[in-house]
């Protein structure tokens, strides 16, 4: 994986961490009995913890206390109560050092009536049978997690579903799509791509990453 890779992960990753707490600021007086109704096992991680995560060449992850909130999906007006994400986490572990460098990422994700459901996003895993990029139901918010009380008893090798990603920084956006949809993935990035953050604006891999995934939706009805 390339430095710009790296750095295009990072960036994202901070965006993801400024749009859910621009979300929790936002959201304090509706939703914050809800969030602290979900049991939620993290702390969030802040900008300036984030700065000693994700450089390049390094290998790590956020540790087992730490995550990035996210702003959680819209809830849909027929949806089942017990289906409502209260509070969602990206956690992530990766190596930019190593003979194979990559990226995992787990979301999490707390439910009414103190339900959890979790995600992992995964590069492909050599000489296996799921040797390609992929996600996984988990009953961790984070690699090597106890299981969190409550988690939907769900096997966490099957079902597997193949991601349309050819490295971290698809998975990473693959990730962010299926909790957020197309539209989600338009609100987290539309300031800082066309306004405001020049850095990120500027940043070929993602403009062509987030190109690349967009083109994935249909254009016409079958």
């Amino acid at each position: 994986m390339s430095k710009d890779e790296q750095k295009a992960i990072r960036l994202v990753v901070k965006e993801l961490l400024r749009d859910g707490a621009a979300w929790q600021r936002g959201s304090e007086s509706r939703d914050a009995s809800d969030v602290r109704a979900s049991g939620r096992m993290f702390n969030p991680l802040g900008e300036w913890d984030l700065e000693r995560h994700l450089r390049p060449g390094s290998e790590g992850d956020f540790g087992p206390a730490a995550a990035i909130q996210m702003r959680p999906p819209q809830r849909g007006g027929g949806a089942a109560k017990t289906s409502e994400v209260l509070a969602s986490s990206l956690w992530c572990k990766w190596d930019f050092k190593g003979d194979r460098t990559a990226c995992w990422f787990y979301l999490g994700l707390w439910l009414q009536d103190g339900l959890f459901a979790g995600f992992r996003f995964e590069p492909p895993e050599r000489d296996d049978n799921h040797n390609y990029y992929h996600s996984q139901p988990c009953k961790s918010w984070h690699f090597g997690g106890i299981h969190v009380h409550g988690a939907l008893a769900l096997p966490e090798r099957t079902p597997t579903w193949p991601l349309p990603a050819r490295s971290s920084l698809d998975l990473l956006l693959c990730a962010i799509v299926s909790m957020q949809g197309m539209r989600g993935l338009q609100e987290v990035f539309k300031d800082n791509i066309s306004d405001a953050d020049a850095v990120l604006r500027q940043d070929r891999l993602i403009r062509d990453a987030l190109r690349k995934i967009r083109d994935l939706q249909a254009t016409s009805s079958p």
